[in-house]
C-alpha cells in the first residue's frame, strides 16, 4: 500500500514539475527585468542576500529538501499523510555538514568560527536593506518586492541559524573554558540584533509598499 502512495505521489509530483517546465525561461527574463529597474543600492542588497544564503549553506547552517522531496511531502500532507521517515533534525545536519560530532574536540571553536561568519552576512544584507530604506525603496514595485523578498529571506534565515545555535551552545563541550563560551553567547546575540533590524527593514519596505512612496522612512 505505501508502494502505491508513492507511485501516485511521484507521479503527482512529476505532473506538478511538467507544469512548470515553461517557467525557467520566462523566471529568468522576468528577472533581468527587475534587475534594470533595480537602483545601485537595491541591487547590492540581492547580492548580499544570495552571499548570505550560499555562506549559510556551505556552512550547513540552513537546508531546503529537494524538490522532489518537498512535492512529495506537499503531496503526502494532501492526501492526510505524513512522510515516512522522520526529517533530520538542524544539529545533525550541521554536524554532517561538518564530518563531525558532540564530541570532537574544538568543535566549540568551529562553532564559534561560523557563528562569526553568519554575524558577517548577515550584517551586510542589513547594512544593504538600511540603504534601501533611506533611498525610499527604489523607483520600481517590482525591484521593491525584490528587495523586501530579499530581506524577509535573510530574516527567516537567521532566525534560523539563532534556533540552530541555541542548540548547539547547550550541547557542545567548552569544559571549564569559560571564554569560549562567552564569545559564543556574544556573537549569538549579536546576530539576534541582526535579525531583529533585518526584521524592523522588512517592516519598512513593507510600509513603503503599502504607502506606493518613493519617499525614506523615518
Amino acid at each position: 500500500m505505501i508502494s502505491v502512495r508513492r507511485v501516485l505521489i511521484a507521479m503527482s509530483a512529476c505532473c506538478l514539475a511538467a507544469g512548470c517546465a515553461s517557467a525557467p525561461i520566462s523566471l529568468a527574463a522576468r528577472t533581468d527585468s527587475i534587475a534594470l529597474q533595480s537602483t545601485p543600492d537595491q541591487q547590492t542588497l540581492s547580492r548580499s542576500a544570495d552571499a548570505m544564503e550560499a555562506g549559510y549553506r556551505e556552512a550547513g547552517l540552513i537546508r531546503d529538501a529537494g524538490a522532489m522531496d518537498t512535492a512529495m511531502n506537499w503531496m503526502g500532507r494532501l492526501t492526510g499523510h505524513g512522510g515516512d521517515d522522520a526529517p533530520v533534525d538542524a544539529v545533525t545536519y550541521y554536524l554532517d555538514a561538518h564530518e563531525a560530532d558532540l564530541a570532537r574536540d574544538g568543535l566549540a571553536g568551529t562553532v564559534l568560527a561560523d557563528l562569526r561568519y553568519a554575524c558577517e552576512l548577515a550584517a551586510a544584507v542589513d547594512r544593504s536593506a538600511a540603504d534601501v530604506v533611506q533611498t525610499g525603496g527604489g523607483v520600481s514595485r517590482a525591484a521593491l518586492n525584490r528587495s523586501l523578498g530579499d530581506v524577509e529571506t535573510a530574516m527567516a534565515q537567521s532566525r534560523d541559524a539563532l534556533d540552530l545555535f541555541d542548540s548547539l551552545i547547550t550541547r557542545v563541550g567548552t569544559g571549564d573554558d569559560a571564554g569560549m563560551l562567552g564569545e559564543l553567547q556574544a556573537q549569538r546575540a549579536e546576530l539576534a540584533v541582526t535579525a531583529t533590524r533585518l526584521r524592523d527593514h522588512a517592516d519598512a519596505l513593507a510600509a513603503l509598499r503599502r504607502q506606493g512612496s518613493r519617499q525614506p522612512v523615518s
